[in-house]
């Protein structure tokens, strides 16, 4: 077996393995953007309705500002953990895509020149050939 012959066959697993690990991170990625969107929303939804407690603080006589601080104060503790959870997400989701960058690029690589392979090393190469293929079509 030629070294070009084993630096093709080396180069096809290398990118089974970088494939597979590209899957891996792109799931983590997905999972990582659904509990950021999930995140926000729960930001949203958490700011108190400020002219709701307004109107009912007009009404009962100042009354409801009682329960309108008690909202506030709550909320504003609420907001702060999930404005760090936040955050991090983002963090984390900045890291996986610089992960994803870079194995598309090590995916992007040229394989070797290689001179005409023998029979045996023809049959390991279609193989590692065909697990590329059906790492992609995963």
């Amino acid at each position: 077996m030629t070294t070009y012959n084993q630096d093709a066959i080396n180069f096809a697993a290398d990118q089974v393995e970088y494939r597979n690990q590209l899957q891996e991170v792109q799931v983590d990625l997905t999972k990582a953007r659904k509990d950021l969107i999930k995140t926000e929303d729960t930001i949203s939804r958490i700011e108190p309705n400020h002219i709701l407690h307004i109107i009912l603080s007009c009404l009962t006589v100042g009354l409801w500002l009682i329960i309108y601080a008690i909202v506030g104060m709550t909320s504003g503790l609420q907001m702060k953990g999930l404005k760090a959870k936040k955050s991090s997400l983002e963090s984390r989701i900045t890291d996986l895509e610089a992960e994803v960058q870079s194995l598309n690029n090590a995916l992007r690589q040229p394989a070797p020149v290689q001179e005409t392979p023998s029979a045996s090393d023809s049959s390991r190469v279609r193989e590692l050939e065909l697990e590329l293929e059906i790492a992609k079509l995963k």
